[in-house]
């Protein structure tokens, strides 16, 4: 699934939690997946995919399909409806609001991080967070709040036990320690292109796990 495609999912996700989903998919999470899938392709094949364009044809979009489907999840046909009405009362991405925008993928997602949408691990560690560092895209809060958020997602919260909860955490700090070496090493690829002001700019936090589950016990 590209960056794009994970985007329209967690907005959807986001949109769906506050309606009610059908009676016919009650206990029956593979039909509530598949649903989810296709009210998914529907509208990866109506929304722009500037993310420009998205970002102000996205208020237009939920509120139509808010008004649309009422209080339970929406049909197919109702998200290609609502999209079709967003589509004309959306600013146009060729229009003056969209003048001068970098548009590239660097700032795209340093945009989105700003405003707290997902973005993949690779922008968090490695090659893409060195570039968005060095260029002083996104703050050192915004990255480490990031960061924090990718440790704390794959170690889950539903454990049935202190022993699988502990597991978790240890795959995570294995992955952590991964990331970690792998941000080392884009990082000191990109000291060699660039000049040594980059190269300070994309220094790496203390090695020390900081967003391990001690580090976070007293918060």
């Amino acid at each position: 699934m590209s960056l794009h495609e994970a985007d329209l999912k967690s907005r959807l996700t986001r949109f769906l939690s506050r309606k009610q989903m059908p009676r016919r998919f009650e206990d029956k999470p593979a039909a509530q997946a598949d649903e989810i899938g296709a009210l998914l392709a529907v509208l990866i094949r109506n929304a722009p995919r500037h993310m420009e364009a998205l970002t102000a044809w996205w208020p237009h979009f939920e509120a139509r399909l808010g008004e649309i489907c009422g209080s339970m999840w929406p049909t197919e046909k109702e998200i290609r409806d609502a999209a079709k009405i967003a589509t004309q009362e959306a600013p146009n991405p060729t229009g003056p609001a969209f003048s001068g925008a970098d548009m590239r993928e660097v700032a795209i997602t340093a945009r989105k991080m700003a405003a707290n949408e997902p973005v993949g691990e690779d922008w968090l560690w490695g090659r893409g967070a060195v570039e968005l560092i060095a260029e002083r895209l996104v703050s050192r809060e915004t990255m480490e709040r990031y960061r924090k958020g990718a440790f704390w997602n794959r170690v889950g919260s539903n454990h049935p036990t202190d022993e699988a909860r502990q597991s978790a955490l240890n795959a995570a700090h294995r992955w952590e320690a991964e990331a970690k070496e792998r941000h080392e090493a884009a990082r000191q690829v990109w000291g060699q292109r660039n000049d040594e002001r980059q190269h300070r700019d994309a220094s790496i936090p203390d090695k020390s796990a900081p967003y391990s589950a001690d580090a976070f016990a007293a918060e």
